[in-house]
């Protein structure tokens, strides 16, 4: 057997035993044991999640990655902590040096927040504060720039790099690749 290419899968396990344990964490502060239960198993179940164990760790680490900013996305809304959030756009900053999937997470993101400001309204709270607002805007300058700084191949020939991979990232679903 190849110890080199063998050695790949216990990084597999071991992003699949934390991406297991931040959800059922997750899961149980906030739904319960039987839900922590019923996510863990499904997850584990998941034809694609166990394939990924056994063959494909860049996937493993981009879902516990995502993971992670929705867990702390979720708990700087609730608490109300804007350091999380810049926190949150820094750890954004690495899930797009990881992958590019990861400028969708905003999306869902500002979803979230608009429902929380939304639920704070309807209990007679201030929907958001400055410092909320503040750190929100700031995703799109830090998280950019941690992911220039987390990725090397775009410091060389900066900016031709940095062009051909936004051209790259712009031709999703029209390449035909």
């Amino acid at each position: 057997a190849d110890t080199f290419t063998g050695a790949a899968h216990y990084f597999a396990a071991l992003f699949g035993v934390g991406t297991l344990l931040v959800l059922c964490i997750f899961l149980n502060l906030h739904a319960g044991p039987w839900a922590s239960t019923a996510g863990g198993t499904a997850l584990m179940l998941h034809p694609r999640f166990w394939g990924d164990l056994h063959y494909n760790v860049k996937d493993l680490s981009s879902c516990l990655l995502f993971l992670l900013l929705a867990v702390l996305f979720h708990a700087a809304l609730r608490r109300r902590s804007w350091r999380l959030l810049l926190g949150v756009a820094v750890l954004w900053g690495v899930a797009l040096a990881t992958k590019a999937n990861a400028l969708f997470l905003p999306v869902v993101g500002g979803l979230c927040f608009a429902y929380e400001a939304w639920c704070r309204r309807r209990a007679g709270q201030p929907a958001t504060t400055a410092r909320e607002v503040a750190a929100l805007a700031a995703f799109p300058v830090l998280g950019p720039a941690v992911m220039l700084l987390c990725w090397p191949y775009l410091w060389l020939d900066f900016p031709a790099h940095l062009v051909g991979y936004a051209k790259y990232v712009a031709g999703w679903g029209v390449t035909g690749s």
